[in-house]
């Protein structure tokens, strides 16, 4: 059975997001190749990961020379940053792409920006906050993926609901005060 795996907000190519997010990096090289280090140390080929978007702040063709060297089943939900038509996505190896959030499995929905009200019986799974104090990584009704979250490494859905459901939550979503992030 293939694992599915979820991560946000890599980034690749983006020199700014170093400083932005403190990231444990010294150049764009260096977070490029532990991205992708990591990404294949715990992906296989057949496993399926779900990106919440921002891939990558380079031209299509060194998007797509990274998300060829990726591990696993690729599909994607678009940030706000990823500004190719979504056909472009599928040319650069995601099997599966979409500009919008989607419900998946019946009971989670996928986006890239946190929702501002979760409908009743729903968990948001999302990115785009990256590391933003005002944004647990666990809510009552929300689960943050972003890569600085998780060592930089996808991280497998069950192991993601297990921590989500051990984690004492005490606010929704809607309760976080929003400012700019």
């Amino acid at each position: 059975m293939n694992r599915i795996f979820f991560i946000s907000d890599t980034h690749f190519f983006h020199g700014n997001i170093i400083k932005y997010c403190n990231r444990p990096y010294t150049s764009v090289d260096e977070m490029n190749s532990d991205l992708i280090k990591k990404w294949n140390n715990t992906v296989a080929q057949d496993d399926i990961v779900i990106h919440l978007g921002d891939v990558a702040f380079k031209n299509r063709d060194a998007a797509a020379a990274i998300v060829s060297q990726l591990n696993g089943h690729k599909r994607l939900i678009m940030g706000n940053h990823d500004n190719e038509k979504p056909q472009k996505y599928f040319e650069m190896g995601f099997e599966w792409v979409s500009p919008f959030p989607v419900i998946w499995q019946e009971k989670y929905i996928l986006s890239h920006i946190p929702m501002k009200e979760v409908p009743e019986g729903y968990i948001n799974i999302y990115g785009h906050i990256h590391i933003a104090p005002t944004f647990p990584t666990f809510t009552k009704d929300g689960i943050c993926v972003c890569c600085e979250r998780f060592n930089y490494t996808p991280i497998e859905f069950s192991t993601l609901i297990d921590e989500w459901k051990s984690t004492p939550k005490t606010i929704k979503l809607s309760e976080i005060e929003r400012g700019e992030f």
